[in-house]
């Protein structure tokens, strides 16, 4: 059966009336659609009554299977590479396979791929769902398990099949909901580990005397509890509040009790959730340790904080020491801005604070993690605490007028490179570099002046190092500028900004990192919102802005068109080769200084009339503006321009002006 969704169900409350799918010759052995049962009373049958699912023995990746309140047997052997979801709401609901399943690899007892979801009745004892087959007896998880209420997943012989399962590999996800979990003995996590309980007696437990140990992935407690002797963190990540019986170590990756129901975007060491409008967007939560808590060199502990009230900051309670090392990082969310007064109790232990943060010790002051902002962080008896907010002066950063750029004439044109890392606030990816297409100038805006006359930025085209990841939008984000809070989406990173040193005769050298503060960027395109995903409108930028920018190259008023680009301070390093020779390409890496510094880019085109501006926009947003007499002269091409900097120099001529950068003095939430 290939694509399509075919849902038969009976709502006819006592009666027992079928609802049935019928054809000529149904005989469904590979399931390749989406088949939804719902009730005892549908079938889909053949033109002689015979069960259509008569032979099926393999869901395919794109095959889901839907039962609820439904029993169903195979004839043999059940391969599944799809989706099983089995529900019992008012009828028991259970799906037995009368041979193995060959998801299950017997030698390793290993479960492989498809996904499992086997749900009984919360409100229903009776109406449990099974999911039966021979010789279930799963110790390795390599596939998607959830289990809800009373679902089960069964041996022939009624044995639960979770009797022996301790390890979720880094491929495997375990989800429990409304459900407890015992292993047999140290439970290994390399992937995702999923708790959403809601009764203090529905409880993830090790064995007596027995570890919990992640090495990597991810481990959500979303409220649940966890006993074990030891939880031991290696990697990954383990989080969203919840209770943990037992002695919690993080010798590598982070803690965090950040949870749901926030309205911005934390980075929690590289774990990043941004589904604006979503309740996975990262708020606050509590976090409880009925033990001790030891955090070692290579640990984080992320925090966010939303407002002042409680429940409305990450807390962390442990009955009994704590012991601080590694990285204290905190994140401010939903464009919550504290008073120098707010002061915000995140950790209470039993005993004294041992130990200090490597990134702050009792006393100073610890950065957020946009580089905007700081507390004061006190951890001198049994209490962490945040106070004395503090916002972070700007960067003394210009604004630039682009102009885009061939390479001269009789000149080596670049060779494509890479792969040079690009680590910025979201991500540490693999990019390499195209072209350079684009020079900015530094300019004096409106009559500004300038910080820095002398230190240009080359635009050169980037593309991700396969197997880079895909860009995943990210909607919602919040700049802000001369013209207010504006709201846009950033789409996918196109460019990278390399300062650099230009001279029109003689090679010039490249900026001096001593005297020059200029920051490499990565620009990602993004496109202004007129309203946010949740349907709120936003402010936009007014039409008829104008600004006066006066570069080494020319003075012109320029008519502000659109927001094109969002570029943030990005760290470089690598080891790129040219792609086509493997001839190593000599960078220099370079880290981020200044990481409050952003640029937000528009589209600008030479002004025709002169319109009355205000600090935004026209002062009278009707007027059509006064014709500028003579009209100002296209920009004159500068031929053979010299320019070098980090990752080397080039030739370029310039063609016409594209944009002007301009510095963005605040920014929520993208980093």
């Amino acid at each position: 059966m290939s694509g399509g969704s075919f849902s038969l169900r009976h709502d006819g409350a006592g009666v027992a009336t079928n609802v049935i799918l019928r054809f000529n010759g149904a005989d469904i052995v590979n399931n390749a659609a989406s088949l939804s049962l719902t009730t005892p009373t549908t079938k889909i049958v053949d033109q002689n009554d015979s069960d259509a699912l008569r032979n099926v023995a393999h869901n395919l990746a794109s095959g889901s299977v839907n039962l609820t309140d439904h029993t169903f047997s195979s004839a043999g052997a059940f391969t599944n590479d799809g989706t099983i979801f089995l529900s019992g709401q008012s009828l028991p609901t259970t799906f037995t396979i009368n041979g193995p399943l060959t998801n299950l690899d017997v030698g390793s007892r290993t479960l492989n791929g498809g996904v499992f979801s086997v749900f009984g009745s919360f409100s229903n004892a009776s109406a449990i769902a099974t999911l039966r087959f021979n010789g279930a007896d799963i110790v390795h998880n390599a596939a998607s398990i959830a289990l809800g209420a009373g679902g089960t997943i069964r041996d022939e012989a009624s044995n639960n099949a979770l009797r022996n399962f301790v390890d979720n590999t880094a491929a495997g996800s375990f989800e429990l909901v409304g459900q407890s979990f015992t292993a047999p003995s140290d439970f290994t996590n390399a992937g995702v580990v999923l708790l959403e309980n809601f009764d203090p007696s529905q409880v993830f437990s090790v064995a007596g005397g027995h570890s919990y140990i992640q090495s990597a992935g991810d481990t959500s407690l979303d409220e649940s509890v966890m006993t074990a002797a030891n939880v031991l963190i290696q990697g990954g990540i383990i989080h969203r509040g919840g209770t943990i019986n037992g002695n919690v170590s993080v010798e590598a990756g982070t803690i965090a009790p950040t949870s749901a129901g926030g309205g911005g975007i934390a980075n929690l060491d590289g774990f990043i959730v941004v589904v604006p409008g979503n309740f996975l967007i990262p708020g606050p939560d509590s976090m409880t340790i009925n033990g001790n808590l030891m955090l070692s060199p290579n640990a984080h502990l992320s925090l966010v904080i939303r407002g002042t009230p409680p429940g409305e900051f990450d807390t962390m309670n442990v009955s009994g020491s704590a012991g601080f090392g590694g990285t204290l990082e905190v994140a401010l969310v939903n464009d919550f801005t504290p008073q120098p007064t707010d002061s915000f109790t995140v950790l209470t232990a039993g005993s004294p604070i041992t130990g200090a943060f490597a990134n702050v010790a009792n006393g100073d002051r610890i950065q957020t993690t946009d580089g905007r902002a700081s507390f004061i962080a006190t951890y001198g008896d049994n209490h962490l605490v945040l106070s004395n907010f503090q916002s972070l002066p700007p960067t003394d950063l210009d604004d630039f007028v682009f102009y885009s750029t061939k390479t001269t004439k009789g000149t080596p044109k670049l060779n494509p490179f890479g792969a040079v890392a690009l680590t910025d606030a979201l991500a540490s990816v693999g990019y390499d570099v195209k072209a350079v297409v684009g020079l900015g100038l530094p300019a004096d805006k409106n009559g500004g002046g300038f910080f820095d006359s002398v230190t240009h930025l080359a635009r050169y085209t980037i593309k991700g190092h396969k197997p880079a990841p895909k860009f995943q939008k990210i909607p919602d984000v919040v700049i802000t500028t001369e013209c207010g809070n504006l709201v846009i989406t950033v789409q996918k990173p196109d460019s990278l900004l390399v300062p650099v040193n230009e001279d029109p005769t003689t090679p010039p050298a490249p900026p001096d990192p001593q005297t020059s503060e200029v920051d490499h960027f990565l620009c990602y395109k993004a496109k202004a919102q007129k309203k946010r995903t949740n349907g709120t409108p936003v402010a936009v930028l007014p039409k008829g802005v104008q600004v006066d920018a006066v570069d080494h190259f020319q003075s012109r008023r320029y008519d502000v068109k659109k927001i094109t680009r969002l570029c943030v301070p990005v760290a470089t390093s690598g080891q790129p080769v040219v792609l086509k020779t493997g001839t190593p390409v000599p960078i220099t890496d370079a880290t981020v200084r200044h990481p409050a510094s952003q640029l937000v880019c528009y589209k600008i085109k030479r002004a025709t009339k002169t319109i009355a501006q205000t600090t935004c926009g026209p002062t009278d947003p009707k007027a059509k503006g006064t014709k500028i007499v003579p009209p100002q002269p296209k920009h004159q091409k500068r031929i053979g321009l010299l320019v070098d900097g980090a990752i080397g120099s080039a030739s370029v001529d310039t063609k016409t002006e594209l944009e002007l950068c301009a510095p963005v003095t605040g920014m929520l939430p993208f980093n």
